[in-house]
């Protein structure tokens, strides 16, 4: 008898038990979950302090950063990204500015320093984009090249193309994907001269 109720004893601890662990569990998880969110929302990738832009113009009249059409011309434009968090990131890729039959991407790469204009040798020895880390406060410089399309003669109609900045992709800390646009000091415009045919 007294085996008995020891055993209803027992029996009667687990099952009491049973409910507990699984809250204990359900709790550890929400708490774990709301950690993660916490982290992923700290948006540590900005705008670098530097970007440059040879070979555009930049009229007084228009507020804009301007690329003349040239059939099949190459320009090199650069950015620079910097982690503002207080965590180690990942960039992992980027959409350069492109409109089809306008400007197409030729491609981009990454150097370890600034650069006062990112011309043929900086672009040279920079190496082909890839993910790469950013550590805290480290800033990083971005080459883009794109090439104006070669127009099918005759040129019909004229185009203006303005881009506004350079989406950028990244993981955090806990690999967390995520997208900071690097804006242009001014909007990017690429089109042809005042009052001259572009390709349609």
């Amino acid at each position: 008898m007294a085996a008995l109720r020891i055993t209803e004893w027992h029996e009667l601890k687990r099952s009491r038990r049973g409910p507990l662990a699984r809250w204990l569990v359900v709790g550890v998880a929400l708490v774990a979950i709301v950690v993660l969110i916490s982290l992923g929302r700290e948006d540590g990738l900005t705008q670098g302090t530097f970007q440059s832009f040879p070979g555009a113009a930049f009229p007084s009249d228009t507020d804009a950063i301007r690329y003349t059409y040239v059939a099949g011309r190459e320009f090199t434009f650069a950015i620079t990204v910097r982690n503002d968090g207080r965590r180690p990131i990942t960039v992992t890729g980027l959409s350069a500015p492109a409109a089809p039959g306008v400007v197409e991407r030729v491609g981009v790469r990454v150097s370890g320093a600034t650069a006062p204009t990112p011309d043929d040798e900086v672009w040279e020895r920079a190496t082909a984009f890839k993910a790469f880390p950013l550590r805290p406060k480290e800033e990083r410089l971005i080459l883009i090249r794109s090439r104006f399309a070669v127009c099918q003669p005759p040129p019909h109609q004229v185009f203006d193309v303005s881009f506004s900045d350079v989406p950028v992709h990244y993981w955090t800390v806990p690999l967390v994907r995520r997208v900071t646009h690097i804006p242009f000091p001014m909007p990017l415009v690429v089109g042809p001269a005042d009052s001259q045919p572009g390709c349609g």
